[in-house]
């Protein structure tokens, strides 16, 4: 079975991105208890044994499948002006984060399919 992402760009157009493959790209990693994301990770954050934190890497690019009581750190860079994220408010939707050198920006995208 294959999982699709949805991203809708800044013009509102929307396109449809394989995220889970054959190939086994890009292929989502759960973890459930505090992690230390590396560059180019794909994590799905299991949070049904209670909350924990995510800290990305000092750089690069991290995708999270994000659940309830996930808290993402920083890692000395800011999200949103802070040191941390609750992710709460983006139960269900894939969140790409990108290092600008100073802080992290992040897309959101929904990914459905049978393996979402």
């Amino acid at each position: 079975m294959m999982a699709y992402m949805l991203y809708i760009d800044e013009t509102g157009v929307p396109s449809l991105t394989e995220v889970i493959g054959p190939s086994g790209s890009d292929v989502m990693t759960t973890k459930a208890a505090d992690y230390t994301a590396s560059n180019g990770a794909f994590i799905d954050a299991d949070t049904s044994g209670g909350g924990w934190t995510l800290t990305l890497p000092t750089s690069g690019t991290v995708k999270v499948k994000v659940a309830p009581n996930l808290t993402i750190d920083g890692n000395g860079l800011t999200i949103d002006g802070a040191d941390t994220l609750d992710a709460t408010d983006y139960d269900g939707f894939v969140m790409t984060f990108r290092s600008s050198g100073t802080a992290w920006l992040y897309e959101l995208s929904y990914l459905y399919g049978a393996d979402a």
